[in-house]
């Protein structure tokens, strides 16, 4: 049994990379969501390093902001496929684009008083209402799209 065991999972290895590639691609709609999602971890993370008393109310906070981001775009979710541009494929250089933008919002996060920017954070995470989820998501999508039609990059 152990032996049959260890077999299927030396087998895992070479089999991951083929079914990777048969992964579909992150559309832009999704891309987009999961960034906004994301986007407050390395800022909760630095504030965690930075004022260690904080880190039990942020992390509760960002769960509690995840959990509202997930329930508010569920249904954005579903418009997404009916979209032509949020439903392709997200291009590389997109994405890449939206990594470097959200490092230089860390950098410049972290020039700012710890103190100060750290409670602004949690103050932020915990107002963020679905209402406001929404809004800021679809104004993102809007604005995507209308760029993409007009053929500009993604800024």
């Amino acid at each position: 049994m152990i032996k049959a065991f260890a077999i299927v999972c030396g087998a895992l290895p070479v089999l991951a990379p083929s079914v990777q590639a048969a992964a579909p691609a992150e559309t832009v709609g999704a891309m987009l969501l999961r960034l906004q999602e994301e986007s407050a971890a390395p800022l909760v993370q630095h504030c965690i390093v930075r004022i260690p008393s904080l880190k039990r109310p942020l992390q509760d906070e960002y769960q509690k902001f995840r959990t509202r981001f997930r329930k508010a775009t569920a249904p954005l979710r579903e418009r997404i496929k009916a979209n032509e541009v949020l439903s392709r494929p997200a291009p590389r250089e997109v994405i890449k684009q939206f990594e470097e933008m959200d490092a230089q919002s860390l950098a410049q996060f972290k020039g700012g008083d710890p103190l100060s920017s750290c409670e602004k954070l949690k103050q932020n995470l915990a107002n963020a209402s679905a209402e406001s989820i929404q809004k800021n998501m679809q104004s993102a999508f809007a604005q995507y799209t209308a760029a993409m039609r007009q053929g500009t990059p993604a800024r």
